[in-house]
């Protein structure tokens, strides 16, 4: 939870060390007050995720800075409760001199984190940045990409009861900035309280409930993210060299508000009628998906205006840009208008949208963006529903048309190259905690046992990959306790695409089996089957059932001593598990 009580920060700005020398000395200076925050009243309930959205300049950075301790107000109260994880400038709380490992103990420290907690952490963290060896190297090697995916790792890591990030993942690739989106849908979905702040619309309106509006150190707007990028969009355009900001407001006419469009600019001229025509040239507001449809506008002129610019933008239900284009882009020419004339334009396309809801905004502007001299942008001129084609190929924002063809390749080592494309990197020995990603597929439970002594159960089959080096391949499993079998249990290892490499029948309850493989099955990453005949439940009478304790997967050159189970005697999770 966090809120924000009539909270304003002032900046004290100095010509020069004269004037700064003095004030400290309590004699008149001569600076100037600079106020970055005036009266910021703010309440986000826990759970919420908000994003603040602003101009450069309009005092985003100094608000989050304000909620993390960071700064403190110049007046006002703030109270957050909860530990609090935030990404603000990129590197802060890092030392350049240490490697990332260093930094991940002194940065989790900063955010609360226990020693015991941190080293728990530390390979989830390590494993979420995909720094691979350069984890070790110094921070000052670091590209500001490497940074973020540090930094954000250990926010994400500190399980945080708020989550602040400031604009710092539009530094990373695309790829990562995803992986770090569904992170944060994953704390919003587990009650974390999130403030975001970011230019991009998309990711505001598909990650937050609401979004805030700064402008000069004040909050202008909130509400659905939605109508407050709109807004957001009209402030920018009302900056523009030579732009008046305006805007319609209807006062008194609450019955109307909500049906009409919002619309700013400096009003020289302004889009009178937008409609959408079908092909049979009737006004619709109900569209087929892929059909051939004709948008039209009206404009007015109250102005003169040389060579205008009308653009058209199509916008999904949630107000994220579809497709946008306008008459500078597209090479018309408009000409010049006297005031009182009017212009219709036709944009004929065709329409391959996804079912659902959409809106179009249009825009009387100067060349080829609104940021420059906008007469009139108006939000939501016009809504129409796509209708799902009768020939339905997939689902989403756009309907594509694809052609597909599918084929058996001939070659024999396709499936052990697309086995590798899976798992480039699979290390020998194979133990049950090693591999990014698991190399433990299918029928195996989680991690258990303790330090070097972990091991995975598998139910009654077992698929994992491995790259055997040599034509043996071993494995050491935990069979049923001795009173709970009376016979024998066959153990039997495939090579998936190539047969069964062999069984074995165990007769006591620790074994290290040691299978011949085939010859064509080494020096490339294959896909093993492991299967037993029969299966025990867990202890307690839980319904899992359980196979084997698989402990060591390893490939051994001729002569090389077998691994021993001293150290798996030792482990508190399998004596339990295995005494039951």
């Amino acid at each position: 939870m966090i809120q924000l009580r009539h909270v304003s920060k002032r900046f004290r700005l100095y010509e020069g060390p004269r004037q700064r020398l003095m004030a400290w000395l309590g004699l008149p200076s001569g600076a100037r007050d600079f106020w970055a925050l005036r009266d910021i009243s703010l309440h986000v309930p826990e759970g919420r995720t908000v994003g603040i959205i602003g101009p450069n300049g309009a005092g985003k950075s100094t608000l989050l800075k304000l909620m993390t301790g960071t700064l403190i107000p110049t007046e006002g109260e703030i109270d957050v409760k909860g530990r609090v994880a935030a990404l603000l400038e990129l590197g802060t709380g890092f030392h350049p001199e240490f490697t990332g490992r260093q930094n991940i103990h002194i940065n989790g420290r900063l955010l609360g984190l226990s020693n015991e907690e941190l080293a728990a952490a530390e390979r989830d963290i390590v494993a979420f940045s995909e720094l691979g060896p350069f984890i070790d190297q110094p921070i000052r090697t670091y590209s500001s990409g490497m940074v973020v995916r540090l930094g954000f790792s250990i926010a994400a890591a500190s399980r945080p009861d708020v989550l602040i990030v400031d604009e710092a993942l539009a530094v990373g690739d695309a790829r990562f900035s995803q992986k770090c989106i569904r992170r944060m849908k994953d704390f919003r979905e587990s009650g974390c309280t999130i403030l975001f702040v970011s230019h991009d619309a998309h990711a505001v309106t598909t990650l937050c409930d609401e979004a805030v509006l700064l402008d000069q150190g004040c909050v202008v707007s909130r509400g659905p993210a939605r109508d407050v990028l709109e807004q957001y969009g009209a402030l920018l355009a009302s900056k523009g060299e030579g732009n008046v900001e305006m805007s319609v407001h209807w006062t008194g006419r609450g019955d109307i508000e909500s049906e009409v469009p919002r619309r700013s600019g400096t009003f020289h001229a302004m889009v009178a009628n937008v409609e959408l025509v079908d092909a049979k040239d009737n006004v619709t507001d109900s569209v087929t998906s892929g059909e051939c449809c004709t948008i039209r506008v009206r404009v007015v002129f109250l102005g003169r205006v040389s060579a205008p610019t009308v653009g058209v933008l199509i916008r999904d239900h949630l107000g994220t840009d579809v497709f946008g284009t306008n008459t500078a882009l597209l090479g018309l020419e408009l000409g010049d208008f006297e005031p009182g004339e009017i212009l219709d334009l036709s944009l004929c396309l065709p329409l391959p949208l996804g079912e659902g809801d959409y809106s179009l905004t249009v825009a009387v502007h100067q060349d080829e963006t609104h940021l420059q001299e906008c007469y009139d942008w108006t939000d939501r001129a016009a809504a129409f529903r796509v209708l799902p084609p009768k020939d339905k190929r997939g689902y989403g924002r756009v309907q594509l048309h694809p052609e597909a063809t599918a084929q058996r390749p001939a070659e024999a080592n396709s499936a052990a190259d697309a086995i590798a494309a899976v798992f480039p990197k699979l290390p020998n020995p194979l133990r049950p905690g090693d591999a990014i990603p698991t190399p433990f597929l299918s029928g195996f439970g989680v991690i258990e046992g303790e330090a070097d002594v972990m091991f995975r159960w598998m139910a009654k089959r077992g698929v994992f990959a491995f790259r055997p080096e040599t034509e043996r391949l071993v494995i050491a499993v935990v069979a049923p306790p001795a009173e709970e079998s009376d016979s024998a249990i066959r153990v039997t290892l495939s090579c998936v695409g190539n047969g069964e490499c062999g069984h074995a029948e165990l007769t006591e309850q620790y074994a290290v089996l040691d299978f011949v493989l085939p010859r064509d099955a080494t020096d490339a990453p294959r896909l093993f089957e492991l299967a037993v005949d029969r299966v025990w439940r867990e202890p307690g009478g839980a319904q899992r059932e359980l196979g084997l304790a698989v402990y060591v997967v390893a490939s051994l050159q001729k002569g090389e001593p077998l691994p021993t189970w001293d150290a798996m005697t030792r482990s508190k999770s399998l004596a339990t598990s295995s005494a039951s």
